[in-house]
């Protein structure tokens, strides 16, 4: 991730060169954590825009009667091409996507689909590609003070994959039958070919 903060410094540092109008940055919380983007006007309809996400959440989380620690963490930025539909303040939008979710956890004897499984397994939930593209429709609308306001609504085209560790102090059969819950919930969590995100911001003008 420190490769993706140096490439973001360097595109933020040449906003006001590539600027024909005016830049802005936008500050705000979304689904990826809260960010930062700074942003310029590259032609009369089209900005280019580098939000940075960041964001932690420890929790304890319930699921299927198992007590799951975990902890939710996000690093990952985007940098995307905005077109403007006039001047409604719509813009579509298309890019690339860096970093990505990662859940970690333990869970102790756990159970999954009836089966109980002695021991404390540790699991991972992250992206199965790191750079991705996304793409997404957003709105900002222009107070005439400096300030603004903007929404966004998108996707990443991403999925999620679950791996774990643990299962290898199990005996041969308790293993296999672990595994193959493993991919039961894989096979699920593919039926969702993208990883939706939404976000809502002020934006300040320069």
């Amino acid at each position: 991730m420190r490769c993706l903060a140096l490439i973001c410094l360097l595109i933020c540092s040449a906003l006001p060169a590539l600027s024909k109008d005016k830049t802005a940055v936008d500050i705000g919380i979304s689904t990826l954590g809260t960010y930062v983007a700074p942003s310029a006007q590259i032609a009369p309809n089209f900005q280019l825009r580098t939000p940075l996400y960041v964001g932690r959440l420890n929790r304890q989380i319930t699921h299927d009667g198992n007590k799951l620690d975990s902890q939710l963490s996000v690093t990952s930025g985007h940098v995307m091409a905005d077109y403007f539909v006039g001047p409604s303040g719509l813009h579509l939008s298309a890019g690339i996507a860096v970093g990505g979710y990662e859940l970690t956890g333990t869970a102790v004897n756990p159970t999954l689909d009836g089966t109980s499984y002695p021991g404390q397994f540790d699991f991972l939930v992250e992206q199965d590609r790191r750079v991705t593209p996304v793409a997404a429709v957003g709105y900002r609308r222009e107070t005439g003070s400096g300030w603004g306001i903007s929404a966004e609504f998108g996707a990443r085209f991403s999925q999620l994959e679950l791996s774990t560790s643990g299962q290898e102090t199990l005996g041969t059969s308790q293993r296999n039958s672990f595994e193959q819950d493993i991919d039961d919930l894989n096979r699920e969590l593919s039926e969702l070919p993208v990883i939706p995100f939404a976000s809502l911001g002020l934006v300040m003008n320069f």
